[in-house]
This record gives structure tokens, sequence and C-alpha cells, in this order.
């Protein structure tokens, strides 16, 4: 016989509890544990919504008058979100459409200045691009279509939105 004592038998029908505190304490721990990461994820997540930046072009009708790209000028000044608005004459776009297909002159033959349209453009930031907001400007006499563009970040890789 060892001189160590042994512990009590436990009571018939009835498994030692030493295991009770550790499982508690365990147990606590989980909940405490998701309780704070559920608070911070939620807290966090609405200040660090991923913001996106669209770059939008609104494109005239080959026919619109200086009087229906004034009113379009104004609704740009009014319209929520809209920031670096500027206006880009037919000669200004054909400039550009040289610069970018300067090695394919099939392409640059067939382009002339009076067939490129007259354009706003214009950036907006935010959590998504608001469609809706778009299409006052859109219904505008001398409008002929818009493009949304998504500068790409590091979640998206950006592209065309469809508003319309």
């Amino acid at each position: 016989m060892s001189d160590f004592p042994h512990p009590p038998p436990a009571a018939p029908g009835r498994p030692p509890r030493r295991w009770l505190l550790p499982v508690l304490v365990g147990a606590m721990a989980l909940l405490v544990g998701a309780a704070g990461a559920t608070t911070a994820f939620l807290l966090l997540d609405r200040r660090a919504e991923a913001q996106s930046h669209y770059a939008v072009t609104v494109f005239l009708e080959q026919d619109a008058t200086a009087a229906q790209r004034d009113a379009l000028s104004d609704a740009l000044d009014d319209l929520s979100g809209a920031e670096d608005i500027a206006f880009r004459t037919r000669e200004e776009a054909y400039a550009l459409f040289k610069e970018q297909y300067k090695d394919e002159p099939d392409i640059l033959d067939d382009v002339r200045p009076e067939s490129l349209p007259e354009s706003f453009r214009f950036t907006k930031t935010g959590t998504d691009v608001d469609c809706a907001s778009l299409k006052p400007v859109y219904d505008l006499p001398g409008v002929a279509d818009i493009s949304v563009l998504q500068y790409p970040t590091q979640e998206d890789l950006g592209g065309p939105v469809k508003c319309f």
C-alpha cells in the first residue's frame, strides 16, 4: 500500500466533478470572446465600408443646343457628390482619340472631330454608385447616354457599371 491518500470514491451514479470548473471557465471565456469580437466587427464594419471612385461621362446628342448644354451643366453642379466636373468639346475628344489610337491609322482615317460627341465628365466617390441620382440627368434634353466606370480598388478590379 502507498502512503498517499486516495480520493474518496464517487457517490454511486454520480461522476466526479473535477472537469466542471475548467469547462465552465472555458465556456465563459468563449462567450466573452465571441461577444467582444462581434461588437468590434459591427462597429468597425460601419466605419470601414469600402469607398469606390467612379468616373462618369455624360455624352450629348450630336445636335444638342447651347441652352441644353447649359441646363445640363447646371444640373451637374446641383448633383450630389459630383466632383471635378469638366466639359469636353468635340475637338478635345478628337485629340484624345488620336492619342489613344495613334498606332492604328486605319481607325484614325475613319474618324473626324464632328463624329465624336461633346461630353461632361466628373467623378463620384462612395460605397456604391447611385444610378437613381443620375436618372434626372439622363432624362434631360440633349443627353445621349451616360457611362459610369468604377476605378479599380484593392478589393475590386473596377470596370463598367450599367445604370441605364
